[in-house]
């Protein structure tokens, strides 16, 4: 048998997108009160090509400046390692 996590909520009864927002709700506002960091998104940007990701933003509509910024925070994201 295949257990489930508590924050899966996808094709299961009694949970729902509703559900799944209110945990993710609560626990942002935990961190906000205790001054933490919820997500790491540096984690995320190193994963995907950043040409394509702001080639699409410039395809959905975002400015040729809001592309050239992003593209700018792209390349000069730096880690603290």
């Amino acid at each position: 048998m295949r257990r489930f996590t508590l924050q899966q909520h996808g094709f299961l009864p009694d949970v729902s997108t509703v559900t799944n927002l209110s945990i993710l709700t609560e626990a942002a506002a935990g961190a906000i009160d205790n001054k933490e960091q919820l997500t790491d998104f540096a984690k995320a940007f190193d994963q995907v090509d950043h040409g394509l990701s702001v080639s699409k933003l410039g395809k959905s509509g975002f400015s040729k400046s809001a592309c050239e910024l992003m593209t700018s925070s792209l390349t000069l994201r730096h880690t603290a390692d």
